[in-house]
Order: C-alpha cells, then sequence, then structure tokens
C-alpha cells in the first residue's frame, strides 16, 4: 500500500466528479477511486475480448484476404505476357502462379459463399 495519487483536477472536473459522485450516493474520494478502478477493469476487458474473440478474428482475416485479392488482380496487368524462352523452348508463363492462385480462391468463394468485399 503506502503509494499514494494526487490529482489536480480543474474546477469543471471537480464539479463533474462531485455531482456524479452525488448520484450514485457516494463520497467524492470514493467515487474517484471507484470510477477509476471501474475504468480500468473495463478496459482491460476489453483488451482481451478484442484478443480472444474469434469473430474479430475472422473479420480481420477477411478483410485482409480481400485485399490481398484486390491487390493481386491488379497486379496481373503489370506482369508480362506468356512467352515462348528462346533458351528452354518451352512456354513460360510468369504471372501464371498468380492467376491460378486468383481463380483458386475465387472458386472457393463461390463454392463456400464466402466473401471477401473486393
Amino acid at each position: 500500500m503506502g503509494n499514494f495519487l494526487t490529482l489536480r483536477p480543474t474546477e469543471e472536473q471537480q464539479i463533474r466528479w462531485a455531482d456524479a459522485a452525488r448520484r450514485c450516493g457516494k463520497p467524492v474520494l470514493a467515487f474517484v477511486a471507484w470510477a477509476t478502478d471501474w475504468t480500468a477493469g473495463y478496459l482491460r476487458e476489453q483488451e482481451n475480448r478484442s484478443e480472444l474473440d474469434p469473430v474479430v478474428h475472422r473479420l480481420q482475416e477477411k478483410r485482409c484476404m480481400g485485399e490481398l485479392l484486390k491487390a493481386s488482380k491488379r497486379a496481373l496487368q503489370y506482369m508480362p505476357e506468356p512467352f515462348r524462352s528462346p533458351m528452354y523452348g518451352t512456354p513460360q508463363d510468369p504471372a501464371g502462379d498468380l492467376r491460378r492462385a486468383i481463380d483458386e480462391v475465387q472458386e472457393f468463394l463461390a463454392a463456400t459463399g464466402e466473401e471477401y468485399r473486393v
């Protein structure tokens, strides 16, 4: 214990705190201690919920995947066209893997009813 906290509220804060304490039926110092403790607990709980909530993580994942899909589609227009390699004599498609990945993601979205806001 032994730790002390000195507050220097403005006049407006003093009035607000006194009014809130009166409405809660507490002395001002008890109200301030209760309010700060309650706020600390509330903030901790909010942090825990956002870290542990699988729905929040899934929504964030869908948002990120949508952005990745959108960027991949835009990048395709800057990739070289397929060509026959003079060195190897076989067709080369630098954008082939990216195009196939985009197609597979779109097939997955259609099959599952998922939607990445693209």
